[in-house]
């Protein structure tokens, strides 16, 4: 549409329509137009070509939308999402983005979100009906199976790495637990065990003192060493 043929009285662009001439400025003529709603201004004329609306219309269509938008995500526009609602979002991120740095240890492996949980006032419902709480994290009781109501519980982030699909389980005189278990039962820092349980027996990993003039560290590191990690 060229300029010089926009300033036509009763001509229309979107809920605007020109109803005559504005005032004139050293560079440029001010077209007066109506919106649909009553709402007169004034406007350059190429501002006419590129506005549709006048604010206070533009204003209600985009809260009419975000409204719309909430009906589904509950917690979209806002300044912060809730923790929960970032939860859901990062459940179906992992199972459902292949671009997604986890995906290979969800989606890639066939992990799938119920279709119940779609909805994140369904999954929301749940959660708050189910023990969840700040602090908490969503763990999955069977780690080859999806996320559903019947495989999901809330626990905390401890106990959710000691349920992870790639922990390490050793058993020792008839008790089976993971490594963390282990190391936190034994005082022995993580790292030290899993080097043994590399290289040595289990009985010989889980009972040989460790050497402090060898390794340099005073008696008692690794125990301290374990409760900062344990803390972050």
């Amino acid at each position: 549409m060229a300029n010089r043929k926009v300033n036509v009285p009763g001509r229309r662009n979107g809920n605007l329509v020109i109803i005559g001439d504005g005032d004139i400025r050293p560079y440029n003529k001010l077209l007066r137009v109506r919106c649909d709603c009553g709402t007169e201004f004034q406007i350059t004329t190429s501002g006419f070509v590129h506005t549709k609306t006048c604010k206070k219309c533009s204003g209600r269509i985009l809260s009419e939308r975000a409204a719309e938008r909430r009906k589904t995500h509950p917690n979209k526009g806002r300044t912060k999402p809730s923790r929960l609602y970032r939860m859901w979002t990062n459940m179906g991120t992992r199972c459902n983005n292949p671009n997604n740095r986890a995906y290979h240890r969800y989606g890639g492996r066939g992990i799938r979100i119920c279709d119940e949980w779609h909805s994140f006032k369904q999954f929301e419902k749940w959660a708050l009906s189910n023990g969840y709480r700040e602090g908490l994290t969503i763990d999955r009781i069977d780690n080859d199976k999806g996320y559903s109501p019947d495989n999901c519980r809330f626990v905390t982030y401890r106990e959710n790495n000691q349920n992870r699909g790639n922990n390490r389980n050793v058993t020792y005189n008839g008790v089976t637990k993971c490594v963390t278990q282990w190391a936190r039962e034994l005082g022995i820092g993580q790292t030290v065990l899993c080097y043994r349980l590399n290289h040595w027996s289990v009985e010989e990993a889980f009972t040989r003192p460790i050497d402090y003039r060898k390794t340099g560290r005073k008696r008692g590191t690794e125990s301290r060493n374990k409760t900062t990690s344990t803390s972050d």
